[in-house]
């Protein structure tokens, strides 16, 4: 929306792009800023619908499964992208125990064994 209304400024009262910047509280560096697509988009994609169908698989058997469908990659890259994905497997909780129940009091012996 910025970037519009400095565009606006600069064309219609003739101010340069730092002056039209200035005026609207804004740093030049963000009127010039392209964004960069990620290069390993199609990569994560994989990643993450391997990740789905073989649910109990690592990143590791992963790295295995994308090198034998041709992606060159090394072990650490998947491992990251692995993680910034998200598919890290839980580790089981443990077992819930019963809380103290009230305890009944010992009968008491009548006579000796």
């Amino acid at each position: 929306m910025e970037r519009k209304v400095v565009q606006y400024v600069s064309e219609h009262y003739g101010l340069s792009l730092q002056r039209a910047c200035r005026l609207i509280k804004q740093a030049p560096s963000v009127q010039c800023y392209r964004g960069v697509k990620d290069p390993k988009a199609a990569l994560r994609r994989r990643i993450r619908k391997l990740a789905q169908v073989r649910v109990r698989y690592g990143d590791r058997r992963l790295h295995v499964l994308l090198k034998r469908d041709g992606w060159e990659l090394e072990k650490n890259q998947t491992y990251s992208l692995y993680c910034k994905e998200q598919l890290q497997l839980r580790s089981k909780r443990p077992k819930q125990r019963k809380m103290a129940v009230g305890r009944v009091s010992r009968i008491t012996p009548r006579r000796p064994n």
